[in-house]
């Protein structure tokens, strides 16, 4: 049996992919912030952890009474070639933004009513 490979153990864990995009994306956010955009999923703490153990990301100590997230320089390679990856298949960065933006401002007006 050979050993799996380090990037399918990380990868093929469900919205990690989609957690590095959306720091890429939109750059450094709270831990409340990913779950609401990415999942509520009760092992999103899990796979943060796990982006974490394998130096993808680290949490910001310069941000006082808040914990926020960013990407490490690895974590930003990784995040830039998957934006490429996805580009190259045909798929579209630029929606996901926009769909992460739009479910932002929707929540905001339900919040505003």
């Amino acid at each position: 049996m050979t050993p799996n490979l380090l990037t399918n153990e990380m990868l093929s864990e469900k919205n990690v992919v989609s957690i590095l995009v959306y720091l890429y994306v939109f750059g450094p956010k709270t831990r409340s912030e990913i779950y609401t955009q990415i999942s509520t999923n009760p092992r999103m703490p899990k796979k943060l952890e796990l982006l974490q153990n394998h130096g993808l990301i680290k949490n910001l100590d310069d941000v006082p009474g808040r914990k926020v997230i960013t990407l490490t320089e690895l974590g930003n390679k990784y995040a830039s070639t998957l934006c490429n990856l996805e580009k190259m298949s045909g798929g579209s960065v630029e929606e996901f933004k926009w769909g992460v933006l739009k479910s932002m401002m929707d929540g905001a007006e339900k919040r505003a009513m």
